[in-house]
């Protein structure tokens, strides 16, 4: 009752005996030739039988690890800081001074803007009578070029007064629009 070549007929007890190879052929192991297989070896309690021991009779003679003759140096544990700096006190007397200096800059540089603005505020000031003297002037050519084309244009209209006011008022009025 091996049932190696029926399926489905063998119990657990036969399967748990059974080792595939490689091309799936079952080949049954049996607890005699695996025993036999170990006690072939024998049993041995001694340190040296061990395979990675050398024995004395090698060519390669035992030789313990020892430390360099005249020791190894010795181990540094103390701390080993730089020298004396700059105290922190004086450190931030440094930063003071610093931040003090560029303060004084920065109020300089203050006083500096403040004094251009106000130049530039005065030439404006300044220029404010040339400036409305030369849109006069401007105007006044513009007005009266505009006044001679008007006369040339409307010299064949009876009862027409060139440069009359269309408003019904003495004030002087400008006019609502330039021509170019």
């Amino acid at each position: 009752m091996s049932g190696a070549g029926r399926s489905g007929t063998r119990n657990k007890a036969d399967h748990a005996h059974t080792l595939y190879l490689y091309p799936l052929r079952p080949a049954t192991l049996n607890v005699s030739s695996f025993l036999s297989i170990n006690l072939q070896r024998p049993l041995s309690t001694r340190i040296t039988d061990h395979p990675l021991m050398t024995l004395p009779d090698s060519p390669v003679p035992y030789r313990q690890d020892l430390p360099p003759s005249g020791g190894y140096q010795p181990i540094r544990y103390k701390r080993n800081l730089p020298g004396k700096n700059l105290s922190g006190l004086t450190i931030f007397g440094g930063v003071i001074a610093i931040c003090a200096y560029g303060f004084y800059k920065v109020g300089q540089g203050n006083l500096e803007q403040r004094e251009l603005k106000r130049e530039r505020a005065w030439s404006r000031i300044h220029l404010i009578p040339l400036l409305m003297a030369e849109s006069d002037r401007d105007a006044f050519r513009r007005s009266e070029a505009q006044l001679a084309r008007e006369k040339e244009i409307m010299k064949d209209v009876p009862g027409w007064e060139a440069g009359k006011s269309v408003y019904n008022t003495k004030r002087y009025t400008p006019p609502n629009f330039v021509v170019l």
